[in-house]
């Protein structure tokens, strides 16, 4: 499915909103397909955030000293050397105005450990369908936001830029997104409570997740828990980086 599709101008949809994720237990979009085909493209107005991240680290060994007990009264001096990572710079780039304000296609992943029959890869209709028809108490169904870019050109141009400014340690590139995921779930009590941050934050505190965790997973195994995803592609729109070391 291409971007030309007709966009939806609103959701009825009770969602719960995280800073990566947007997700529903909502019960009309858990049983209709058109109701859970609005529900994504609605969503899919908003595009992802990404960041550049790039760190540079150097090792640095110390000699340490301290006084222990010599085991008859008096104390001793020992002497070690300890190595530690500094960091030399940290710092991110908002890189989201350089996607494409639309997104270029769709397609489907469909989880390959499930117990259920899969549709072919790219038949997202056929996804909405199966995750509509599936009597699953813990069905759901992911639409994740990609942005394709060549991650590795970016890496090595920003490397390379680095290198020619004179900096010869440690490089990590990294490209955290935001606002990547939408997220559809069954509206089945046992769904809500498993997602629950309440229940989680309570058995942990109260540590029944000792006992209730293996149920759970025993219980998730039983139902042969049904995953979907499909990916949303966005594209490059133009991409120009500067680095100055100061």
């Amino acid at each position: 499915m291409r971007a030309a599709a007709n966009i939806p101008t609103s959701c009825s949809a009770k969602i719960e909103r995280t800073s990566d994720n947007v997700k529903t237990h909502d019960p009309i979009v858990a049983q209709k397909c058109d109701a859970l085909f609005n529900y994504f493209l609605y969503y899919l107005r908003e595009k992802p955030v990404m960041m550049i991240s790039i760190q540079g680290t150097h090792q640095e060994t110390r000699l340490v000293t301290r006084q222990v007990s010599d085991g008859n009264g008096g104390n001793r001096t020992e002497t070690h050397h300890e190595t530690h990572t500094v960091t030399d710079f940290n710092f991110s780039i908002d890189v989201s105005n350089y996607i494409s304000n639309e997104w270029e296609r769709v397609m489907a992943v469909p989880k390959q450990t499930s117990k259920e029959q899969q549709p072919v890869l790219g038949a997202w209709k056929a996804v909405l369908d199966q995750f509509i028809s599936s009597k699953n108490l813990l069905k759901e169904i992911h639409m994740q936001k990609e942005v394709v870019w060549d991650y590795g050109n970016i890496q090595n141009s920003i490397v390379m830029a680095l290198r020619m400014a004179g900096y010869g340690h440690n490089i990590r590139i990294t490209f955290p997104k935001l606002n990547s995921m939408v997220s559809a779930y069954s509206a089945s009590t046992l769904s809500k409570a498993t997602d629950s941050m309440a229940m989680k934050v309570f058995c942990v505190v109260t540590c029944l997740c000792i006992i209730f965790y293996p149920i759970f997973l025993m219980v998730r195994k039983n139902v042969g828990i049904s995953c979907l995803r499909i990916t949303c592609v966005w594209e490059q729109d133009r991409l120009s980086i500067k680095i100055t070391l100061g």
